[in-house]
């Protein structure tokens, strides 16, 4: 989303982060809301991030799995998460690929109802398959219900609705 955000606000990508992450600890700071933990998208960021993907690959936590993407033929690529947008086919809101901003379901872009280019509308596109790893939540659905239903797990009413919808059904799989 970062790189969709600069590109429609003609910035760099790395300043934009930069003035984004400033901004929020300023506000933060106004508010004398303290935090204890705050990704910036720096080098040790992403050394963290591939090292722990890197340790669920060496686990064999992801499998080969063929999915469907929309496809810019125009642009001859796959068009993923902020690149893509569409109708949430779980609640109908507006949204990008990924998660849907309106109820917290996962979607898959090739799930995208009326799919479209976020920097184009008019690049029309196909929809077609591509064997991606994913992480299958649904291998975990027991973890899952054990952690969710402790005692001590507490959850405002919306989330709490939002995970009993999300394991209602089967559990998605995440393209990384």
């Amino acid at each position: 989303f970062v790189v969709t955000t600069a590109q429609r606000l003609g910035v760099d990508p790395h300043s934009l982060t930069g003035r984004a992450e400033s901004d929020v600890r300023q506000t933060l700071a106004a508010m004398g809301i303290s935090i204890d933990g705050f990704a910036p998208g720096n080098a040790d960021f992403q050394r963290v991030l591939l090292d722990f993907l890197g340790r669920l690959h060496t686990s064999g936590a992801f499998v080969l799995k063929a999915m469907r993407f929309p496809y810019s033929v125009r642009d001859d690529t796959f068009l993923m998460e902020a690149y893509i947008s569409g109708t949430c086919p779980i609640c109908l809101a507006d949204t990008c690929g990924g998660v849907c901003e309106s109820c917290g379901h996962h979607n898959n872009a090739g799930d995208l109802i009326d799919a479209r280019s976020t920097a184009d509308h008019s690049d029309e596109l196909t929809v077609r398959e591509a064997e991606v790893l994913v992480f299958p939540t649904e291998h975990f659905r027991q973890r899952l219900l054990d952690h969710y239903h402790r005692p001590e797990v507490i959850a405002r009413p919306h989330m709490r609705q939002a995970i009993t919808e999300m394991l209602s059904r089967p559990l998605p799989d995440f393209p990384v």
